[in-house]
């Protein structure tokens, strides 16, 4: 073979890698925007596959039209009150954090009365993210993670509603932690303050003038006016 028909082979297989290897990335990036989903949304019986498909199906979330949302958040839904895997349903609770609708706002309901704890820290994590939107359907979002921050159980879903709330300026919000402020377990204690500090922008190193400062929102009290009282939190 004379050089020149060397050179010649050389350059057409240099060419058929690389097109080889640009169909191969175009194939990759096709696959990454197909959604790893069925029609019904979680019809895999597969755990890994539905893992998948609630990974896309939360962070497609804000892409979808409001018709949409609501026919995916409520079959996400129905399937976190029928799922056996705690896993699953834990998944499926962070998900629900992504659609503002009645249907979400349901299934964080049931995910709240899970009987696992992680199930119920996800639940926080996505009630904290409904609640941060200051709307009025942030209100039962509110009401749910002050409760749990007040009587659940266990303490680690105490400190995830304790921290979904330090998103939340709002009157009850606050109250919620200033209560917490006073509880036995000095982890949370820590994180009440933490979150009402992210919360309100104030910096108060008291119970009582955390206490103060809430009552006096509500008679318009301005929080320079709030005198520093001598019970610290730590």
């Amino acid at each position: 073979m004379t050089i020149a028909r060397w050179l010649t082979a050389l350059s057409l297989t240099a060419l058929f890698v690389v097109t080889l290897g640009c169909a191969e990335a175009n194939v990759r990036r096709t696959a990454a925007k197909t959604p790893p989903v069925p029609d019904d949304e979680l019809g895999y019986t597969d755990p890994r596959r539905r893992s998948e498909a609630l990974t896309f199906l939360s962070a497609e979330a804000d892409e979808l039209d409001p018709a949409e949302q609501q026919r995916i958040s409520a079959r996400l839904a129905a399937a976190i009150d029928n799922e056996d895997d705690p896993l699953i349903r834990q998944q499926t609770a962070v998900a629900l954090g992504g659609y503002q609708t009645d249907s979400a706002m349901a299934g964080l309901r049931t995910a709240m009365a899970d009987d696992q704890p992680l199930v119920r820290m996800a639940a926080c994590e996505s009630l904290g993210r409904r609640a941060a939107g200051g709307d009025a359907a942030s209100t039962g979002a509110v009401d749910l993670l002050t409760s749990a921050l007040a009587g659940d159980d266990n303490i680690d879903v105490r400190l995830a509603a304790a921290r979904a709330l330090g998103a939340v300026d709002s009157p009850r919000a606050v109250d919620g932690l200033v209560a917490a402020l006073s509880d036995s377990d000095p982890a949370l204690r820590h994180r009440a303050g933490e979150s009402l500090k992210s919360a309100t922008g104030e910096n108060f190193d008291s119970i009582d003038a955390w206490r103060t400062y809430a009552a006096g929102r509500q008679t318009g009290q301005s929080a320079a006016n709030i005198a520093q009282q001598p019970t610290r939190l730590f």
